[in-house]
């Protein structure tokens, strides 16, 4: 079933309701989620807000997800990108996926990635991979598009 898509739906619910902010996840209110494949599964439950009575489960509280997920202003965020530049980007990522091992990706890292994002630093030899993530607590810089391009720069230089 389509797992991922179903909870990005309830992520969704939580941004949009849950904050607080004239939202109506109040305790009490179930929540019912559904999916299903091509016809073959299909998966239906219920959750149902309740109070938090512990501190150690404070950080799974509507407000709290809410106020985490930041999902509106992170999407409000998001940079345009011209479609030929994406275009150029997606087409030097998969030719250079198909290189083999050792493999050390050249796509811009900083700039482009948010805090707490893994990406694949590189396939060893013996096709091991590695991966190194930027530090939760990192100030990301406000860039412009044109500033660090989707591209290596090296393939824009070819082109």
């Amino acid at each position: 079933t389509y797992t991922g898509s179903v909870f990005f739906g309830l992520a969704s619910l939580i941004d949009r309701l849950g904050g607080g902010d004239g939202g109506d996840l109040s305790v009490g209110k179930s929540i019912v989620m559904f999916s299903y494949g091509s016809g073959a599964l299909a998966s239906m439950y219920r959750l149902q807000v309740r109070e938090t009575t512990a501190s150690k489960h404070a950080k799974f509280s509507i407000p709290k997800m809410s106020s985490t997920l930041q999902l509106t202003q992170r999407l409000e965020s998001r940079q345009k990108v011209a479609a030929n530049e994406l275009d150029l980007a997606l087409n030097t990522r998969a030719e250079m996926h198909h290189v083999g091992a050792p493999y050390t990706p050249v796509y811009p890292t900083e700039g482009r990635l948010l805090p707490g994002t893994y990406y694949l630093k590189e396939i060893d030899g013996q096709w091991r991979r590695f991966y190194e993530r930027i530090s939760v607590d990192a100030d990301v810089p406000v860039v412009k598009e044109e500033d660090v391009p989707l591209a290596p720069l090296s393939v824009l230089e070819k082109n």
